[in-house]
Parts: C-alpha cells; structure tokens; sequence
C-alpha cells in the first residue's frame, strides 16, 4: 500500500466517527485534582456512536497511556472499531492519559518517566525517570481515575491497558503489581532493559495468582538491542505463556516508533479472539423481557439480531400478557443482542420512554451484565 492510500485510509477511520447517522461520538476533555499525584491531570473520554441512545449497554473501556501524543488515543478509538465483527455494534469508551506534565526553565515538557518509571533500585536516576512515581500513577488510577470512569459512565468490567515504549513498561508494571486493574494488557515495543532488567527479573518471580490475564506483547527487530536483549524477551516469553494467556509478535518493516499501528491492530484483533474462545460472545443467556404498555389492549412483538427473536422478523414472537398493561417474555440469546418493539407486522413501532432511537432500527441490550430488562412503552408510531 502506498503511503498516499495509508494516509486516506487512516483519514477516513479517524473521521468515521462523524458519518454515522446523528448520534456522533464524542471526546471529552476532563480534569482530575488528583489526591494521589498531588496535582491536577487532564484526561481524554471519547464515547461511542449512540452512546446516548444505548442506556441498556455497557461498554468495555480501553486506558491509552501516552495520550499526549493524541494521534495514539485517536488511532485506538478509531481502529479498534474496525477489527472484531461480533463488536462492531459495541464499540469501546477510550479514556486517554497524558504523561505527567512539569516544568523547568526552558517551558513544559511531558516527564514519561515520572509517570511509569519506579524509583531505579540500580541505576542513577537521570533526567529520564523524571519523579520515578509509577506506584503513585498505578494509585491514581486505582483509587481515582478508574472508579470515576466506572462511576460516570456505563462500563463493563473489561478493561484494557495500552501503551507504548515507556508506557508499554508500566503497562508490564501494572501486571506484575497490580493484575487486576484490568483484564488485558497490550505492551507496544516495551522497554524491558532499565534498571538492569528490573522488570523482566520481577517477572520472572510471578506465580499465577490472579495472573488469568490476557497479554499481549510486539517488537520490532530495531527494539532488539535498544529497548530489550533476545535473552531477556525469551525470558518473559517463557513465563507469561506459563501463567497467562500470552500472544507476542515480531513486527516486520517497522521501526520502534511506527510499531504502534500495527501493534494496536494485532493486539486487539489476538484479545478479541482471546474473548471467542473463553466463551465471551457464544454463551447464550436467559434474559426476562417486561414491557409496560400505555393501552390495555395493546400487543406487543419483539424482534431482534437472533433467531431466537425472529431474526428481525417483526410480528413473529409476540410478549405474554401478564397484567392489563405488562407484557413479558423469557428468551436464551447471545451477545451482542439487539431489539426492538412493535405492534405485529408492518403496523406500529414502539416510541419508547428514554431511548431515542433517531434513524437507528433497534437498540442494544447488554446482557453481559444484567439478565432483567424492563422498558415502558409511551405511544405507537404508525
């Protein structure tokens, strides 16, 4: 591919959050006065297409480190959209985290460093590791940044960690400290050789522990030598496959830098794979279904993206009638689940009370977390 034809290509999944009906994405820009860090952090929240809309859905949540390079929280926000064909319909809410932000006398500068290098046990500490305050930064997240994400917005329990370089090492920290900040964690092009090999050293002592994670982990042929040796990537090869479930690539043509691209597309497409084969999207789930109708004598028809319920067929599976305006029904579907609410076939649909449909045909259900909907039907549309 030409980079002309990359560049359009990266363009248009940039934009195509724009384009989508009227319910567009958003990204909003937030501050934290962070009682961790002692100090204010700015933070980047991008939500999904119909977001608003989806009230019954949660969201799976990637934390993209390094955001002050925006382009990286863009790419993972637009990208990821793009790799699984069972969540396309789910999207991700992206949570983007600068590196800590000081000054001296020449002006600002972001400290890396500070924010994912520990205090080195071996080593002077440069320039380079900034403040050293990784075990701060994890608390910030810990105690601060995750419970607000998980407190303002509807997520799931699936999180994601993602960084690259330096922050790719904290990524690696974070599992070794702290593994049940999230459920994966994808490390870019890490570096595994500061502090003389500290982080591959304290690897290698792991046990398996709360160590049932995904993992996975790129480089290129420039990192050998620069970011990590051959000796120690074997190292921690050997011990992640032995206590979690662990995918690595060896990326072609590319240097350490321009490995995030393809480093982000591998490891999703490897963790969402992960998710099939644990069962994620094919178990299905008995969910109960309750309708309040405005009229007594109304009948109510679901249908939906399974067959289960009707496969979109609408005035095939009709709800119980439980009381004079309560309607019900017990079906076993899969996730991802969508429906919608009719009055039988080609006659009226359903305007339903805070869902607002737009041109959207059907709305999700999220039945990874709740297994008892209920709705209110407010009028008919003819």
């Amino acid at each position: 591919m030409s980079k002309m034809k990359l560049v359009v290509l990266l363009i248009i999944l940039l934009n195509s959050k724009y384009i989508s009906g009227q319910d567009f994405s958003t990204t909003k820009t937030i501050t934290i006065a962070s009682k961790e860090l002692n100090e204010k952090r700015e933070i980047f929240i991008y939500t999904p297409p119909q977001y608003q809309q989806s009230i019954y859905n949660n969201y799976n949540v990637i934390y993209v480190f390094d955001a002050q390079q925006k382009h990286f929280f863009d790419l993972a926000n637009s990208v990821t959209s793009f790799i699984s064909e069972k969540d396309i319909i789910n999207h991700h809410i992206v949570v983007g985290i600068p590196a800590a932000l000081l000054s001296d006398d020449e002006g600002e500068y972001y400290s890396r460093g500070s924010d994912y290098l520990p205090k080195p046990n071996y080593s002077k500490q440069s320039f380079w590791y900034g403040r050293a305050n990784s075990s701060g930064f994890m608390n910030f997240l810990n105690n601060e940044l995750i419970p607000f994400v998980d407190s303002n917005y509807r997520t799931s329990s699936n999180r994601i960690f993602v960084g690259h370089s330096l922050s790719a090492s904290f990524v690696l920290s974070c599992f070794v400290s702290k593994p049940n900040l999230a459920s994966a964690y994808i490390a870019i092009s890490p570096n595994i050789i500061y502090d003389k090999e500290r982080l591959p050293n304290e690897i290698s002592k792991l046990d398996s522990l709360n160590r049932n994670k995904f993992i996975y982990l790129s480089y290129t042929e420039e990192d050998l030598g620069f970011v990590m040796t051959k000796p120690t990537l074997k190292k921690i090869k050997l011990k992640l496959q032995d206590i979690s479930h662990f995918k690595a690539d060896s990326i072609a043509g590319k240097n350490h830098y321009t490995s995030f691209l393809p480093g982000l597309v591998n490891g999703f497409t490897k963790y969402y794979k992960y998710l099939e084969n644990q069962g994620y999207y094919d178990e299905p789930k008995k969910v109960k279904i309750t309708v309040e109708v405005p009229n007594k004598e109304d009948e109510v028809f679901i249908s939906g993206n399974h067959k289960e319920l009707g496969a979109y067929e609408d005035g095939k599976i009709k709800l119980k009638t439980i009381s004079k305006f309560i309607r019900e029904i017990e079906v076993s579907v899969n996730y991802p689940t969508y429906i919608r609410f009719t009055g039988g076939i080609n006659t009226s649909e359903a305007i339903m009370e805070k869902i607002d449909l737009q041109e959207a045909y059907s709305f999700p259900i999220d039945i990874r977390s709740k297994r008892e909907f209920k709705f209110k039907i407010l009028s008919w549309k003819k």
